[in-house]
């Protein structure tokens, strides 16, 4: 992966990956584990972060983010590129809050292969795989998503209605849709605008909605 987390933890914030002529191969930390950015430290953050254009064909995928453990939040995937496992993987120790992923080249948006711990208040245009059976787990999981009728008050539509900066229309079905969540910093979305409008309202994905 071009940025890893691991160990003892750490964060990461406004970085932007995207592809700079290299191979594939070169991004490698894990095999089987991403391009963009790898975590595996349940003191990882990763938040106001970008991944776009990378084209990634390995193992487990999670092109723009594998997310074994640790915290993505306010953080958007677009224009990446692969056949296996999504965008964003979200293993067991995962959270994954706040962020978009649209407009990518894969078979899905986001993967799964067991329970993830949060999924909440995020954007999958493109589709999910998920590894798992227990409807039990998979409505805890999922919270105020966009593509999913598989977890709590979400919105099941294939069209978020994005511009090109992938921010929300007026019109978008996830506006004002998503519920307030402590994030490491809940203030601002990816774009700088405050994450809370005046009228208290919030958006699914990393970017508000601004009248």
């Amino acid at each position: 992966a071009a940025i890893v987390i691991a160990g003892d933890g750490g964060s990461v914030s406004n970085v932007w990956i995207t592809d700079d002529g290299a191979t594939p191969s070169s991004y490698l930390y894990n095999a089987d584990a991403g391009a963009g950015f790898h975590c595996d430290s349940t003191n990882g953050l990763i938040t106001h972060c970008r991944v776009s254009g990378i084209t990634y064909d390995f193992g487990m995928g999670g092109t723009a983010v594998y997310l074994e453990a640790g915290r993505c939040e306010n953080s958007l995937f677009t224009g990446v590129t692969g056949t296996d496992g999504g965008a964003a993987y979200v293993g067991a120790r995962g959270v994954l809050r706040n962020c978009t992923a649209a407009r990518n080249s894969m078979g899905v948006d986001f993967h799964c292969t067991s329970y993830a711990r949060r999924i909440q208040n995020c954007i999958f245009a493109g589709g999910l795989s998920v590894g798992l059976s227990d409807a039990n787990k998979l409505t805890r999981m999922f919270n105020n998503c966009m593509k999913t009728d598989m977890g709590t008050d979400c919105v099941v539509t294939d069209n978020p209605n994005l511009n090109s900066k992938c921010r929300p229309r007026p019109s978008s079905p996830v506006v004002g849709k998503a519920k307030p969540l402590i994030c490491a910093d809940e203030e601002l979305d990816l774009a700088g605008n405050p994450r809370v409008r005046e009228d208290g309202t919030q958006d699914i994905g990393c970017n508000q909605w601004m009248p």
